[in-house]
């Protein structure tokens, strides 16, 4: 049985999910695509990402931890930028920072 507090935390957050018989699949997981969220007998939430690569999620951190994870995993690949609905997860957590650069530039006219 899934957490309720944590799936409301989840769907509030806006991250795309599907509910299906095997769990629940979270996209935005760049080279891995996606993620497979099952439940464990005890209740605990178990994420599966490519090569079935396995951890346990307890909270809304854990789960944007994984993500940023597997961000780091796949900028080399091309990802340079996160993807954008875990963006403001990224930053409310630390691990992103958000840069402003404003240009200016300078005109003349007669």
């Amino acid at each position: 049985m899934f957490s309720n507090q944590l799936l409301n935390e989840i769907v509030k957050s806006e991250i795309e999910l599907t509910v299906s018989k095997n769990g629940i699949t979270i996209v935005g997981f760049y080279k891995s695509s996606g993620i497979l969220l099952t439940s464990l007998d005890n209740g605990t939430l178990l994420a599966t990402a490519r090569y079935d690569e396995k951890t346990i999620i307890e909270t809304l951190d854990d789960l944007v931890a994984l993500n940023y994870k597997w961000w780091q995993y796949s900028i080399s690949l091309g990802w340079t930028d996160p993807e954008e609905a875990w963006l403001p997860l990224l930053v409310a957590s630390g691990r992103v920072k958000v840069k402003t650069t404003i240009e200016t530039k300078t005109t003349y006219s007669y």
